[in-house]
């Protein structure tokens, strides 16, 4: 173990709390803000035509209450009538109700949901800090003299930022950036060759490069192609039940399909229209996947991920805070009753059959939506042709807000896969800018990716200044993360060369691994092993992206501190005994190890204190060089995407 006098020397980064904001103002966003679109018919009937929810300032301080009035309009011509004592409202977490004002507790962005009679409003506030920062008003007049990024994701971003007085924070190192990048688009770190020679990169355009080769390689289809399985629940055990055979082949579906450049429409396109068998025609495994077969989890299936609405709570009962009810979700579920499936012969195979509907046109609705499917022709065909028509409110909002929280940890609409009407973007503007760059790209979803990691927004570093501190809305700072399961699992075995196995005894057929397969690459959701339960590898339960727990417990702590797994990786690693042999200096040595963990070359008070731990504590370079490892692997800029 590392001496105490060592370990002082290995020192992480803090995340960055909750932070202050100084300025905000209220928008009213068409068709979400401000009044609410009932396309569907309420179970009790009411008079009232829409709710109107204002404040008595635009713009919110913190810790000063400001008046609100919720008034109702009448179908019927009646005057308006101010309902604010009667109605229920909801504010977000930060936004604080009483005596009919409203107290935002932090700075930044905030909602208001309000309902009367089952008519629902949502509004949107921003809140700034009663006393703005001098510094930052300085700042950010020396801002606006700086060349943008090319990327419009940024004048979005800073837009905002300039309404609430926050300055962003500074550009991320060369090393944060690499790491950073390798972590989202891989789930890998860079070697420490290539971070070497990032690093002594004198290229402008080096970032630019660094995205277009790893966003070209296999690893961010192995990626991207994780990402979806967790999306489709692709499992072959409870709830999902593909079997081995399902499992494999889906996921190789989506993963050829990626490779091949196929567009995301297409894929939605494939899976919402398949039939047969589920082994020989792996898109039929979405309808497969969903635990009992009929056409109200269909429907529900279809909307969660293709459209980010959550469909579930309508089957038996109005929605407690949309307009929606049982009679909505009927109409929307009848788009997939004539879907069925039978058994085959072969083992845990399962065949899906559709009959076309009668010979006249058919009517559906889809939450008020009205589409029409032609005589003889499957209904699924004009829900799709809706669904990924470019004017579509769901589809590519939800892809753009999936990108967004796979690499800030939060979307720009929150929760990121639930886009109901009532829950507001907090940036429009850049939410519709993506939506527009998805679309135009042909559906490409590394056209997103790649237009998130060339923006300025991407390159900020995790250290705070006074005025954003407390930023988790605007996304002027990046917000530290710990990396997924499957990352830590695939990057700690990988630079050891010591491997956890994987392996599946139920169902039958028993199923193995080789020894360095990466748990990015897994097909199936239930094959595990005991790290990447221990650090909360999704279960694929859900479509829903919370399924996935990046939090870090007192249990993984110690695990990494002094398990037998750790110490196993450590005393068995041929890349450590390979180092330790290696004819170089010992401070080379060292900073091969900064650079394969961190992605940096090590301060010169790490490399001295390291350098004297070598010579005069550790009993042999390779026991030294164990304990430098383990102390890299322990501190938070190892476990933490900074």
């Amino acid at each position: 173990m590392l001496k105490k006098a060592f370990r002082g020397i290995f020192f992480g980064i803090s995340m960055a709390a909750i932070a202050v904001c100084p300025e905000a103002s209220l928008f009213a966003q068409k068709n979400n803000l401000g009044e609410n679109q009932n396309g569907a018919k309420s179970e009790k009937k009411s008079n009232i035509l829409r709710l109107e929810i204002k404040a008595k300032e635009n713009l919110l301080t913190v810790g000063v209450p400001s008046k609100i009035t919720i008034t109702a309009h009448f179908k019927d011509g009646s005057p308006p009538q101010d309902i604010t004592s009667t109605a229920k409202i909801k504010p977000s977490a930060d936004l604080e109700i009483e005596n009919g004002a409203i107290t935002a507790r932090k700075a930044g962005f905030h909602t208001l949901n309000a309902s009367h009679e089952r008519t629902f409003v949502s509004a949107a506030f921003y809140a700034k800090n009663e006393t703005p920062k001098t510094s930052v008003k300085k700042s950010n007049k020396a801002k606006k003299a700086t060349p943008r990024s090319p990327s419009k994701i940024d004048t979005f971003i800073n837009e905002n930022l300039e309404i609430c007085e926050v300055e962003p924070s500074e550009k991320c190192s060369d090393g944060e950036f690499l790491r950073r990048l390798y972590l989202d688009a891989t789930g890998l770190l860079p070697d420490a060759k290539t971070a070497e020679d990032f690093l002594k990169s004198q290229d402008k355009a080096k970032r630019e490069k660094a995205v277009n080769k790893v966003m070209g390689s296999p690893e961010f289809l192995d990626m991207l192609s994780m990402r979806l399985s967790d999306v489709l629940r692709i499992k072959s055990e409870f709830p999902s039940n593909l079997w081995p055979n399902a499992a494999q082949a889906y996921h190789t579906w989506i993963r050829d399909s990626l490779e091949s450049g196929v567009p995301y429409d297409i894929l939605a396109r494939e899976m919402l229209l398949s039939s047969g068998s589920n082994f020989k025609n792996p898109p039929v495994n979405f309808y497969r996947a969903v635990n009992e077969k009929n056409a109200e989890n269909f429907a529900e299936a279809a909307a969660l991920v293709f459209m980010g609405v959550r469909t579930n709570c309508v089957k038996c009962h109005p929605h407690p805070e949309e307009s929606w009810t049982e009679e909505d979700g009927k109409k929307f579920a009848a788009i997939f009753k004539h879907l069925s499936f039978k058994k085959s012969k072969e083992w845990k195979e399962e065949i899906l059959t559709f009959d076309i509907p009668g010979k006249n046109p058919q009517e559906f609705q889809i939450f008020g939506e009205k589409i029409t499917s032609e005589a003889g022709k499957d209904p699924r065909e004009a829900f799709v042709k809706w669904l990924t028509d470019e004017k579509n409110p769901y589809f590519a909002k939800i892809a753009v807000n999936r990108i967004w929280h796979w690499i800030f940890g939060a979307g720009i609409t929150n929760p990121a896969d639930d886009l109901r009407p009532n829950k507001i973007s907090s940036n429009p503007k850049l939410e519709k800018y993506l939506e527009d760059v998805f679309v135009k790209s042909g559906y490409d979803l590394k056209a997103v990716f790649k237009e998130i990691f060339l923006s300025d927004a991407y390159s900020r570093s995790s250290r705070t200044n006074p005025s954003n501190a407390n930023d988790d809305t605007l996304f002027s700072r990046h917000i530290p993360a710990r990396l997924d399961a499957e990352s830590l699992n695939d990057i700690i075995s990988g630079i050891f060369g010591v491997y956890q196995p994987f392996k599946s005894i139920t169902p039958e057929p028993y199923a193995f691994w080789p020894e360095d397969f990466r748990a990015i690459q897994l097909h199936d959701g239930s094959v595990s092993n005991p790290f990447l339960t221990l650090f909360g590898k999704p279960g694929r339960n859900s479509s829903h992206l919370n399924d996935r727990s990046n939090k870090l417990s007192m249990q993984q702590i110690l695990h990494l501190l002094g398990s037998s797994n750790i110490n196993s990786k450590l005393d068995k690693s041929q890349f450590l005994k390979d180092l330790a042999k290696q004819p170089i200096p010992p401070h080379k040595k060292i900073t091969t190890l900064y650079l394969t963990f961190l992605t940096r070359f090590p301060t010169q008070k790490e490399l001295d204190a390291s350098k004297k731990y070598l010579e005069e504590n550790a009993k042999t370079t390779y026991e030294g060089l164990k304990d430098i490892a383990w102390a890299l692997i322990n501190t938070k800029e190892f476990l933490f995407k900074l």
